[in-house]
């Protein structure tokens, strides 16, 4: 994969009603619990991460 091809597919996961919408869905709750906002920020696909930590990102959060 191209490092152009991981950058279309990180925009994809980061915007619009895509996998990190889902995350934010999940912990829509965690209004003062900062053990649930922690959780969440770990979920959560980053602008600078690398597909191998998106991987594991998203993997925590499936399961």
């Amino acid at each position: 994969m191209s490092i152009r091809d991981w950058a279309a597919i990180r925009r994809a996961l980061i915007n619009g009603d895509s996998y990190n919408s889902e995350v934010a869905a999940h912990f829509a709750d965690t209004t003062g619990d900062t053990a649930r906002d922690a959780v969440k920020n770990i979920c959560l696909v980053q602008s600078n991460d690398s597909a191998l930590i998106a991987q594991q990102r998203i993997r925590f959060f499936r399961e």
